[in-house]
């Protein structure tokens, strides 16, 4: 499977949540609901004027990407030509095999233009020793490469 398939496959931030436990939705959105976008991140992401695809990899019951898809998600909403589906890694087994030597870091972002062609990775953020304000950093600056 190509990586624009595998996108496709994917789930949007929304029904992602949805089909988590109860303990893992309840967590993204305790970390989703009271963020908001610094006008300096908003200004930088409305610079993304074509589809900009993302591909996350992760799991509802990981701490680490609870943290990285709330902050993604918020930054994000703020410009509609960013895309962002979910799968989780045992959905991303067998279909990615060259990436990462076939082993996938809990939470992987694939960042693609519009031909699926890829533009950025982040890979295995260390939550443990960032504050969500670098995280949110971490997300914009990987964007703004994009660009």
């Amino acid at each position: 499977m190509n990586m624009k398939e595998l996108f496709q496959t994917g789930a949007s931030f929304r029904t992602f949540i949805l089909n988590q436990k109860t303990a893992g939705r309840g967590s993204i959105m305790k970390h989703y609901i009271p963020m908001t976008v610094k006008d300096e991140d908003r200004l930088e992401i409305d610079k993304v004027s074509t589809p900009l695809n993302i591909l996350g990899i992760a799991e509802g019951d990981c701490p680490d990407c609870q943290i990285s898809l709330a902050v993604l998600e918020k930054l994000i909403s703020v410009n509609q030509n960013i895309n962002l589906r979910l799968i989780t890694n045992k959905d991303a087994q067998g279909s990615m095999e060259s990436f990462a030597g076939g082993t996938i870091k809990l939470p992987t972002f694939i960042f693609m233009n519009e031909s699926f062609e890829e533009k950025a990775v982040i890979e295995g953020l260390p939550q443990a020793s960032m504050t969500i304000d670098q995280i949110a950093e971490l997300m914009r600056e990987t964007i703004k490469k994009t660009i």
